[in-house]
């Protein structure tokens, strides 16, 4: 990251700097607004394609068929491991089959890596990582930011 600045840090290594309680509601005001905007980018002539086989490829071979595996591994019975591997697997193929209708321009992965602090002031951001982005589920990269965020609510303050 250092071409981006060398006091460019993500944003969970930022909070851990303790920012005072204002600049940090500040800069999650402005990533906000950021994903807000981009939420409404729907303009995108439906024949245009925006999907990423090589992505979808990776996704496929490194989440979703590993989901049984992966379970098994945190204790769930087999036989349930292989329906929820299933369920898993239909999603995704559903997923890449639906059209853009209803769709929103995202990130598509969206997490506190994905959102940079270039400045330690917070006046500039930035967002990385955009392999994953494409037509999602309106609001999709923000339950994706707060649902992998919560576990830096569980580390020692």
């Amino acid at each position: 990251m250092t071409d981006l600045g060398p006091n460019s840090v993500t944003l969970d290594q930022w909070l851990f700097t303790e920012p005072n309680l204002e600049l940090a509601a500040a800069v999650g005001a402005r990533f906000g607004s950021y994903f807000a905007r981009l939420d409404g980018v729907r303009d995108f002539d439906p024949k245009m394609d925006l999907t990423n086989p090589v992505t979808r490829e990776v996704l496929l071979d490194m989440v979703v068929r590993t989901v049984g595996s992966n379970l098994v591994k945190c204790g769930v019975d087999a036989t349930e491991a292989d329906v929820l591997t299933e369920v898993c697997m239909e999603m995704f193929v559903r997923h890449g089959n639906e059209g853009a209708e209803g769709k929103v321009f995202g990130l598509g992965d969206t997490w506190p890596r994905s959102l940079l602090v270039l400045e330690q002031n917070g006046d500039e951001l930035a967002v990385i990582d955009w392999e994953f982005a494409g037509m999602i589920e309106p609001l999709e990269d923000i339950a994706q930011l707060g649902t992998l965020s919560l576990p830096l609510l569980s580390l020692p303050q």
